[in-house]
């Protein structure tokens, strides 16, 4: 699953390297994208902030590259509310709306047993910072608990060599 702002990286390679980087996925047998509904609605809401254009070709890469989109569902919203809930017990200070998506895409990512790949900028799912070790033990303490498995989180340029637009 690759969270929402991957899609604007991808868009915003230049036209070679972006038509590349869409085939090679769609190519790779091992490697499947799955939408979500979340992702695809906050890829909607950008409008506001990006030009109509760019936001039409960051839904098209979407629409191209994913094998199947999930809904929303009470245990996808159940686990993030308890994701949020053991954030909060670790002293995190954002509200929940701040980190609704974040904790829907990990919690369905978690539920499918998919894994996620992320921007450098979305805080909740990185490694490196303050902010985000709070994130990554919630969903660690919560999954054990649950006895579900955390998902893997791979970096942008984790993809690019994965799928060889970067050698090394």
């Amino acid at each position: 699953m690759f969270d929402t702002t991957i899609y604007g990286f991808i868009a915003k390679e230049n036209e070679d390297k972006r038509e590349a980087i869409v085939r090679l996925i769609k190519s790779d047998p091992d490697l499947r994208i799955y939408g979500f509904r979340e992702i695809r609605r906050e890829i909607r809401n950008v409008k506001k902030w990006i030009d109509s254009r760019l936001t039409n070709s960051i839904l098209g890469i979407y629409d191209l590259v994913i094998v199947k989109q999930y809904e929303t569902s009470q245990k996808i919203e159940t686990l993030a509310l308890q994701y949020f809930q053991e954030y909060s017990r670790l002293g995190g200070k954002k509200k929940f709306d701040e980190l609704e998506i974040d904790f829907l895409i990990v919690s369905c990512a978690t539920l499918k047993n998919i894994d996620i790949l992320y921007s450098g900028d979305r805080e909740s799912m990185s490694t490196n910072s303050k902010f985000c070790k709070i994130c990554q033990v919630a969903y660690t303490n919560v999954n054990l608990k649950e006895k579900l498995r955390c998902p893997n989180f791979y970096k942008y340029c984790e993809l690019k060599k994965l799928i060889g637009i970067y050698k090394n």
